[in-house]
Order: structure tokens, then C-alpha cells, then sequence
């Protein structure tokens, strides 16, 4: 599957169940948003490659995850973050990082609403 289809799919089920609860800012305004890890564990599976975590001042500072693969580096989460915002403190990231108590139950809820 291409990556236009998998971006296409993600839009339609990211919900305030599949996003992480830890800013409570999720919007259908802003579907992307708290979605960084469990999107960048659906992005691997695909395209292989390691997950990235950085951070970024979007007004206060956040943690981002992002993928780095053989083809490129794959963020389709980096729209929930204004404009002028950028990646610092780059690095790749380790599970326990990216993995919370609900982070694999809400993978799957993104990956099986998505028809992944």
C-alpha cells in the first residue's frame, strides 16, 4: 500500500480515542493531533525503518515521534504542529519511549478503524 492511501485511511478514524489523552486537544479540527506514536508503529510495519522521537515548541515543548525508513524520513502526524514550529533534539527513539499502558490497544482501535 501506497503512502497516499495510508495518509488517506489514517484521516478518516483518528479520533479522541485513538489519540493519546495526555493534552486532551484532539479535534476533528486537528485529527492528527496526540497521534505521533501509534501512526509512527503503523508507518513501520509498513515501510520499515526506526522510529524517531524529537521535540518540538508548539507553544511548550512536546515530544514527537516520526519514522526514518530506507526511502526518506515519514512524519504524517507534523500537520498538528503550527507552521513555524521545528524538530530539535533528534534521535531515534526506544519503546518503552513511545509505548504507554494504552498505547498498543490504541494502535490496533487506529489500525482495524482505518483498514490497516
Amino acid at each position: 500500500m501506497n503512502l497516499k492511501k495510508i495518509n488517506d485511511k489514517l484521516l478518516t478514524a483518528y479520533s479522541q480515542e485513538t489519540s493519546q489523552p495526555y493534552d486532551g486537544l484532539w479535534s476533528p479540527d486537528n485529527p492528527a493531533k496526540g497521534h505521533c506514536a501509534v501512526v509512527s508503529m503503523i508507518i513501520q510495519d509498513y515501510f520499515g525503518g526506526k522510529i524517531i522521537r524529537c521535540f518540538v515548541d508548539d507553544p511548550e515543548q512536546v515530544v514527537h515521534y516520526y519514522n526514518s525508513t530506507t526511502k526518506g524520513d515519514i512524519d504524517l502526524t507534523w500537520g498538528q504542529f503550527s507552521e513555524h514550529c521545528v524538530k530539535y533534539a533528534i534521535r531515534p527513539a526506544a519503546y518503552e519511549e513511545y509505548v504507554f499502558s494504552d498505547t498498543l490497544l490504541k494502535y490496533k482501535m487506529l489500525k482495524d478503524r482505518a483498514g490497516l
